[in-house]
């Protein structure tokens, strides 16, 4: 008999705790709560984790769409004649319509180009060039519906700074280049096609650079120089919208 009444008491003690958890003096009222909510937190949490999924979605599926600035940021690789070369770029768009855009392109660049090995092996020449370019430019895109392929055309015309030091070398000589290292401002034009997947560039540009003044390490002038290269360019975007809608 004691043994059942101290069970007994044992269980009345057991009640009584348990309803203390949610009394409103009692330390243990917040975990009281929050065990009596968990069935709601979770169709709360649910529920959020459905609705962020569908605004990925939707931003996923976005396009380019008109009105919208895009800025995007490329690397590429000069190719001149017998040469190579480095080039970076910074595009700033607004997108006119849905297929039509046009900014402002800031880009810079440097390459060796008409590099040549001396007849008897000796040394080599090679024109050292750099440049900086500030371009208006505008891109077609040829995108279909649901697609997030988008071939594209473009052309641009503006400014470029150019510098251009021929330089003559024999065998593992260094030689200095900045004491001839003169610039001149000229206008120039850019081709460029290429295509986007979904905020990704591959592109192709042609630009034509009228020829400008070439100097040797000394700093004179010497005659001139070709400027027209070819660049290819992988880069980037953001804004704007996404191809696929």
């Amino acid at each position: 008999r004691n043994t059942r009444e101290l069970k007994i008491n044992e269980l009345n003690d057991y009640k009584l705790n348990k309803n203390s958890m949610y009394q409103t003096n009692s330390p243990l009222r917040g975990l009281g709560g929050i065990y009596k909510n968990y069935k709601h937190m979770k169709q709360i949490l649910r529920t959020l984790t459905v609705f962020s999924a569908l605004i990925l979605t939707s931003c996923y599926l976005q396009a380019q769409e008109q009105g919208k600035i895009r800025v995007g940021a490329d690397i590429g690789m000069i190719l001149p004649a017998n040469g190579i070369g480095l080039s970076g770029n910074l595009d700033l768009r607004y997108n006119i319509s849905n297929k039509l855009s046009a900014g402002l392109r800031l880009g810079s660049g440097g390459m060796m180009k008409n590099m040549e090995v001396l007849m008897d092996g000796s040394g080599a020449t090679v024109t050292v060039s750099g440049h900086k370019s500030y371009l208006a430019t505008s891109d077609y895109y040829f995108t279909k519906q649901y697609s997030q392929f988008a071939p594209f055309v473009g052309a641009g015309a503006g400014i470029f700074k150019i510098g251009n030091v021929y330089a003559e070398m024999e065998n593992g000589e260094n030689v200095d280049i900045t004491a001839g290292w003169g610039t001149k401002f000229t206008v120039g034009a850019a081709l460029r096609g290429g295509f986007e997947f979904d905020k990704f560039r591959l592109a192709m540009d042609y630009y034509l650079i009228p020829r400008t003044s070439l100097y040797n390490i000394l700093g004179n002038e010497i005659g001139t120089a070709s400027n027209s290269y070819m660049n290819i360019s992988v880069g980037f975007y953001i804004g704007g919208g996404r191809w696929g809608k």
